[in-house]
């Protein structure tokens, strides 16, 4: 793999002499002329302009006399945030998916420019920053997306995986963690549950407190109520997917931890549309829980359960192959289905994920000094939620990458 993620650096570096498909970072100062903006923690504005110099907000003022993108008409956020997609998944030449760090009937070239075009994709839909759990070929496109040559997300990803039968001691797992922070992954990403079996207790706080201290941020697949009990009780960052949770006090428990919980839905919608077994997900039409398949009404009466619980909810559409560009239908179905209102979901992919990700302070707002992350939808998201759906300008870091005026 480390031989692809060359060849990978060496690709994106020929593609990137190529004219490049985003306004370039302008040192003068670009203005937005906004009439809805919501500020990504629980404040809305009316008729604002947004300033920013060098790819940071310096203010937001009342109409001046000149601008530069009129964005009135549409809803102006902060860039959303995924903090649980799959970057990297893909389907080869064969139409196969994709296993993690690993080629299919592909060459090392195909493979990164479709993690490239994944990115790209992710980042038109207005995702701005993700969390990538598990790739080494997430590193090229990551660096090269950083640097300016090709346009995408800011990438934050684990590289590697820490599954139960690769932790057969605690030495081996501190060995992986170090190497892992050698190889400068992002966070970790552990599975407490699924494949290689069940994360002993012990060994779960051990991982979870080493990579603390080694300045890593944690996150743990888990499913099962055991699994998550085990996760709040080892302290980690996170619990991703939990849908097997059985017993809702776990919630406050998760929360007075400072644990973040990571659920989605648009997965289970993703394949009940492919097998035809979800006739709502067609059209977003809000669905009766009981008409839900069984897999996804556990996903949704778990949803609820910690909407009401006041832990910390994070946006995580756990993107794989056929849903990158298409992130944001978990908004959708955070509200249709799951009840939450459309800017509480907003919140959860601005300002709460930037949190969980290590990053409040640069990232999830619209704010002075923040960086300049930000997208426009065409309508009234505060009314609806589909508005996510009609993306119609992308800022990364003050370089614009999509505009298309409301009226044209």
């Amino acid at each position: 793999m480390h031989r692809i993620a060359r060849s990978a650096i060496r690709l994106l570096s020929l593609v990137s002499l190529c004219c490049l498909p985003f306004t370039a970072l302008r040192a003068e100062e670009i203005v937005l002329r906004t009439s809805i903006l919501f500020d990504g923690v629980g404040t809305v504005l009316f008729d604002k302009d947004i300033h920013v110099v060098d790819g940071r907000i310096t203010r937001i003022e009342e109409w001046g006399e000149r601008y530069d993108y009129d964005l009135r008409g549409m809803t102006v956020t902060p860039g959303w945030i995924d903090a649980h997609a799959h970057v990297a998944a893909r389907q080869d030449r064969d139409g196969a998916h994709v296993l993690p760090n690993t080629l299919g009937n592909e060459s090392p070239e195909e493979a990164v420019l479709a993690v490239a075009a994944n990115a790209y994709a992710t980042l038109l839909a207005g995702f701005t920053t993700i969390q990538s759990p598990g790739d080494l070929l997430d590193v090229p496109v990551a660096r090269m997306t950083a640097a300016g040559f090709f346009p995408g997300p800011r990438i934050l990803t684990s590289q590697e995986l820490l599954f139960p039968d690769t932790a057969a001691s605690e030495t081996a797992i501190l060995d992986f963690l170090r190497r892992m922070r050698r190889q400068g992954a992002d966070f970790v990403k552990i599975f407490a549950d699924g494949p290689g079996g069940e994360f002993p207790a012990e060994k779960l706080s051990f991982a979870c407190r080493e990579a603390a201290a080694l300045g890593m941020r944690t996150i743990v697949h888990a499913v099962s109520q055991a699994a998550v009990e085990k996760v709040v009780a080892a302290r980690c960052g996170s619990v991703e997917h939990g849908y097997g949770i059985e017993d809702d006090a776990v919630f406050p428990k998760m929360a007075e931890a400072g644990i973040y919980f990571s659920p989605s839905l648009d997965i289970p919608v993703h394949y009940a549309r492919r097998e035809r077994e979800l006739p709502a997900a067609a059209d977003y039409g809000p669905g009766r829980i009981t008409e839900m398949p069984q897999s996804y009404r556990d996903y949704v009466e778990v949803f609820r359960q910690a909407l009401s619980s006041g832990v910390d909810i994070v946006f995580a559409s756990d993107a794989v192959a056929g849903v990158h560009g298409h992130n944001a239908d978990e908004f959708v179905w955070r509200v249709v289905d799951g009840g939450q209102a459309p800017l509480d979901a907003v919140r959860d992919a601005t300002s709460v994920a930037a949190r969980a990700l290590g990053l409040a302070d640069e990232i999830g707002r619209i704010a002075p000094g923040y960086h300049a992350d930000i997208v426009a939808v065409e309508g009234d998201l505060r009314r609806d939620i589909l508005a996510v759906k009609r993306v119609r300008f992308v800022m990364k870091a003050g370089a614009v990458h999509l505009y298309r005026p409301a009226v044209e």
